[in-house]
């Protein structure tokens, strides 16, 4: 155990994991430069002065923007990789930094964890601001504006058709939660979503999604349509206990709802938090006639073992495997692969984020059944999903190729087409141009 007085700390370090790096940077506090020799960063020093120099030459009117970073579970990775291993970190996420931050914003190592003890307290992964109040976390902000969108239905839902390519018809939609706010207009999920992941209102949010999709199929099941609508619960929601209860309510308060045209979609690292807890819910949920779908599917650790003992009835195959799947030849091996896994085990597979005919047709070609994307329709409010089915008729080529069989040695034919349509439409959009 080491001893050391730093007294621009005014604090007392007992702890040698924690004095190796503050020596460190005490020893090169005497450098002329001020940089801390690890990461060739200024250091504390060099910050202060430049303060002073700063408090000199800015007039009251300019603003300063300060931003600490501290690093979660650097500890650990230093614990159980060592501290060579640590060194090395540090030294990467400082070259990064620097690549990013232009002059004359500065980046420096302070040292001490005196301005970041709030935010910790907040559990990791938060974001705090100061004010003259005091500090704050975004997140109090985030939650309190989410859980008032809430309770004051200020939330919509948008449905993304899904296309049948075998029958060559829409089958369903996914249900996609949108925030309302009167400065941004329409929110996207991703811009609140991750901020209450690990909430309670995560939970919340989930049961507000099911709720309204529920009582929307019973309106299209009362006019005729059977549609399957896919929700998306995130991990949080999927492994409490409350979840399963929450779907059996739910049906026993829609008697008019067919269970199986409810489908609840889980992404794969979901299942893989725990499996056994996963399993047992889906293997619960599908008792109630419920339908159970793996969302994008080959993004994390996929493998036969689990995805046999998980009894869904779909897989999603992520949208960054369709993209570029035709310029690409390892993503649509990849795609290939996927299919016939879940052929395998008698799965409905289901693409995202097609976008051209031409990737419908490879993957019609492949076996899959279902595709989700932009080639189809943008999601939609729910009063304007009937009229857009009357009206929707399927591209013209699904009906030139959905009876044709063509060999996979035909494929670069295929992609020379593709090719030469890409190559047409750079023309014309620079003659265009000119």
């Amino acid at each position: 155990m080491g001893l050391a007085l730093l007294p621009d700390l005014k604090r007392i370090l007992i702890s040698t994991k924690e004095l190796r790096y503050y020596l460190n940077d005490l020893m090169m506090s005497k450098n002329s430069l001020g940089t801390i020799f690890l990461t060739n960063l200024p250091n504390r020093r060099f910050v202060e002065d430049r303060f002073e120099l700063l408090k000199k030459e800015l007039s009251s009117s300019l603003k300063l923007f300060v931003a600490f970073l501290d690093l979660d579970g650097f500890k650990e990775v230093n614990d159980s990789y060592g501290h060579e291993t640590g060194d090395s970190l540090l030294v990467e996420l400082s070259g990064r930094l620097r690549q990013e931050i232009k002059a004359p914003e500065v980046v420096a190592r302070f040292g001490g964890d005196e301005i970041m003890y709030q935010v910790k307290e907040n559990d990791k992964n938060h974001v705090s601001f100061y004010s003259s109040e005091g500090i704050f976390t975004s997140e109090d902000q985030y939650v309190k504006e989410i859980s008032d969108a809430i309770h004051n239905n200020e939330l919509l839902l948008h449905y993304q058709p899904k296309f049948c390519l075998v029958k060559g018809e829409i089958i369903g939609f996914e249900a996609l939660v949108r925030g309302q706010s009167p400065e941004k207009g329409l929110v996207p999920p991703l811009d609140f979503i991750p901020m209450i992941e690990e909430n309670f209102l995560i939970i919340t949010l989930g049961e507000w999604v099911v709720t309204e999709v529920s009582k929307q199929l019973v309106k299209w099941n009362c006019e005729g349509f059977d549609w399957t609508v896919s929700v998306n619960i995130a991990a949080r929601h999927f492994l409490d206990d409350s979840f399963l209860p929450f779907i059996k309510r739910t049906l026993n308060e829609n008697p008019d709802l067919n269970p199986k045209t409810l489908e609840i979609e889980i992404l794969e690292s979901t299942a893989l938090k725990d499996i056994y807890k996963a399993k047992n819910v889906i293997s619960e949920g599908k008792k109630l006639g419920v339908k159970f779908a793996l969302d994008d599917f080959g993004t994390g650790f996929s493998s036969l073992s689990y995805l046999k003992d998980l009894p869904v009835d779909c897989l999603k195959i992520d949208r960054s495997f369709i993209q570029e799947m035709l310029v690409n030849k390892k993503n649509i091996e990849l795609v290939e692969v996927i299919i016939n896994l879940g052929k395998i085990f008698k799965l409905e597979i289901v693409a995202e984020g097609v976008e051209t005919v031409e990737e419908c047709i490879v993957l019609m070609r492949y076996g899959c059944d279902t595709v989700q994307g932009y080639m189809i329709s943008k999601p939609m409010l729910g009063s304007s999903v009937i009229n857009w089915v009357e009206s929707y008729t399927p591209e013209s080529q699904w009906y030139d190729w959905k009876d044709i069989f063509w060999d996979k040695k035909d494929f670069p034919l295929l992609m020379a087409e593709v090719d030469h349509i890409v190559w047409i439409e750079k023309v014309i959009k620079e003659t265009l141009n000119n």
